[in-house]
């Protein structure tokens, strides 16, 4: 029996629960954090940031690197969950008899 693999984590999701959300919900900043101020600091459009955290759209790899930056991680990490996703979609397309 073959296991389903799961849908792999957008990466703007993960770096909104795992990196955004402890920022903007901390009480202890003497500065408060908004997803503004982290978009403006990492020269990235909140909008569009706000559309990559709520999964809408993908990274691009110059966003893969700019959150790399900003998380001190590294680009590839970014972009391999990108990837990844992309691939799963591929996958679940041909699965269903799709076109490419």
């Amino acid at each position: 029996m073959k296991i389903k693999a799961r849908k792999p984590t957008h990466p703007g999701r993960f770096f909104f629960e795992d990196v955004v959300l402890p920022l903007v919900g901390g009480k202890d900043f003497l500065i408060p954090v908004t997803v503004k101020s982290i978009a403006n600091s990492m020269r990235c459009d909140p909008e569009y940031l706000d559309e990559v955290m709520a999964g809408n759209v993908s990274i691009t790899p110059e966003l893969a690197h700019k959150i790399g930056k900003y998380t001190n991680t590294s680009t590839n990490s970014w972009w391999n969950m990108q990837k990844a996703l992309d691939d799963w979609h591929v996958d679940e397309l041909i699965k269903q008899g799709g076109d490419l």
